[in-house]
């Protein structure tokens, strides 16, 4: 079985664990190792794989200690390795992707892709199970082709819904920021991830997961009318992760 525990899914910190029975894959450790720590004990007998999206500190803020505590086997982009080594971390042991090519490790098989952000050479992943695939693509200013191919065919997936357009145009981001946020190496809105959705739920989706939600410049009352929306009309579980608020022990096997 296959569990998913979500530290943090949003601007203030990114964390992701995959837990079978043999290893935990980890994408992104954005938060202090304390806060790790206080909320999943790890099995030393099983193995862990940290997978990096890029650079971002929401994204990497607690890499240092959890390297020299854990000793994972970590998994990135050449371009995130050149800005975390510019940052003062040792990357001499990291193994570098290439996107679009599948990795086979010993209890799945990886692909990572490209995304739009404005990272060095930010990354989204797909995880192939024995009978479950799970992609995660988060901070993309747009849904490419790269993005829909990786996504496409997973029976979960953890998609960012980052803002509401007219909340982002009328809220109180200075005008460079909410251009950025809005532009096509930003993030996701509400109705593109929509539209994403719309895309790939009669492909095998059977789960998905909204994240990386603004709490500046969206509403969860919006969000869980788009989540009860995927349900009634695209006849999937859907749900969505607040920000600073853990979620332990998600089932995700198909």
């Amino acid at each position: 079985m296959l569990k998913l525990n979500v530290l943090s899914s949003g601007s203030c910190g990114n964390c992701y664990i995959m837990e079978s029975a043999d290893k935990y894959i980890v994408v992104d450790v954005g938060l202090p190792l304390y806060r790790v720590k206080e909320f999943i004990q790890f099995n030393e007998d099983k193995g862990i794989d940290l997978y990096l999206t890029h650079e971002h500190t929401d994204h990497i803020a607690g890499i240092k200690p959890f390297l020299n505590k854990f000793k994972p086997n970590v998994y990135t982009s050449e371009g995130t390795a050149v800005e975390l080594h510019s940052k003062g971390i040792s990357c001499e042991h990291f193994y570098i992707l290439d996107p679009s090519k599948i990795y086979s490790m010993k209890e799945y098989e990886v692909y990572p892709f490209k995304i739009a952000h404005d990272g060095r050479q930010p990354f989204g992943y797909r995880f192939n199970f024995n009978k479950l695939s799970v992609g995660f693509a988060t901070d993309l200013g747009f849904v490419s082709k790269d993005v829909l191919s990786g996504i496409t065919g997973c029976e979960c997936v953890i998609l960012e819904s980052n803002y509401e357009d007219e909340l982002l145009i009328n809220g109180s981001y200075p005008y460079h920021l909410k251009k950025r946020v809005m532009s096509s190496k930003g993030h996701l809105s509400n109705k593109e991830a929509l539209n994403a959705v719309s895309q790939i739920f009669s492909k095998g989706l059977k789960k998905l997961f909204l994240g990386h939600i603004s709490e500046e410049n969206n509403s969860y009352t919006l969000i869980e009318k788009y989540v009860d929306f995927c349900k009634s009309n695209f006849a999937i579980e859907a749900d969505y992760f607040k920000q600073m608020t853990p979620v332990k022990g998600l089932e995700l096997d198909a």
